[in-house]
């Protein structure tokens, strides 16, 4: 089903989370909404999507290109760098397993992206909880369902 809304792209993100067999949590927000998290419980591995900025994208139908990004992290051990190397291998497989299914999602039309533009960044020692991972930075394309005709008098 196509993406019709920022609260769809969220749902997406999370469902992804949800269905991935080796992601445990999933939160969508800005820095504070994930360091509170971590003060508190976090289950890991954790997919967490970053709020997008938002492009209105110029032809006859209302769409939006939304840029963001999501990182895939997990808790490492301190000063075991061997550990740290092997989860980042671990979840460099994760991210590019979204990317995959991104890429076959928006094949089958339920928005528009190339998984060749999407770039991804190591994230290391991030946090109180010692967060490693990867963040990908990526644009999506969706539809917006908004009808106004019957907002204006």
């Amino acid at each position: 089903m196509p993406l019709t809304s920022y609260n769809s792209f969220i749902q997406y993100f999370s469902n992804l989370a949800a269905s991935h067999e080796d992601v445990v949590d999933f939160v969508h927000g800005n820095d504070e909404r994930i360091l509170n998290r971590m003060r508190s419980a976090v289950n890991y591995p954790i997919l967490w999507l970053e709020v997008a900025d938002v492009t209105v994208v110029d032809d006859d139908t209302i769409r939006a290109r939304l840029d963001s990004s999501f990182l895939v992290l997990h808790n490492a051990e301190k000063d075991d760098p061997a550990a740290e190397d092997q989860l980042l291998s671990d979840l460099l497989v994760i991210v590019f397993h979204i990317l995959q299914k991104m890429q076959e999602d928006s094949d089958s039309g339920e928005f528009e992206f190339e998984s060749r533009n999407a770039s991804i960044q190591h994230k290391g020692r991030w946090g109180t909880d010692n967060d490693w991972g990867w963040r990908v930075d990526f644009s999506i394309i969706i539809g917006i369902d908004c009808s106004y005709t019957d907002k204006f008098s």
